[in-house]
């Protein structure tokens, strides 16, 4: 049928869009902790280098081209985040008690 798209073709336009998306986000996380300098910005830049990392990895297609891979780097990805949005909340209770 006209418009249907295989399996193969649908786990690369994924790959794709996950990549790039992660790349914009390893970026600007870079810019900000680098830009800002605010509490946390050492984390936080940890956090865009390893977004950055892993979406060269996705390009690569490192350690395999397989979907789960992906949900993988995601799920490493926002372990990285979410540590550093704790750090934050932490660094802005400590201001708030001062």
């Amino acid at each position: 049928m006209i418009g249907e798209q295989s399996d193969a073709s649908k786990n690369r336009l994924k790959k794709f869009a996950i990549r790039n998306a992660k790349f914009v986000q390893g970026a600007f996380r870079i810019g900000a902790a680098l830009s800002t300098r605010m509490d946390g910005w050492g984390m936080l830049l940890l956090s865009g280098i390893i977004t950055l990392v892993l979406g060269l990895m996705i390009w690569n297609e490192w350690p395999l081209s397989g979907i789960w891979v992906i949900g993988l780097f995601v799920g490493i990805d926002l372990i990285f985040y979410g540590w550093w949005l704790v750090s934050l909340a932490l660094s802005v209770r400590h201001l708030a008690k001062a």
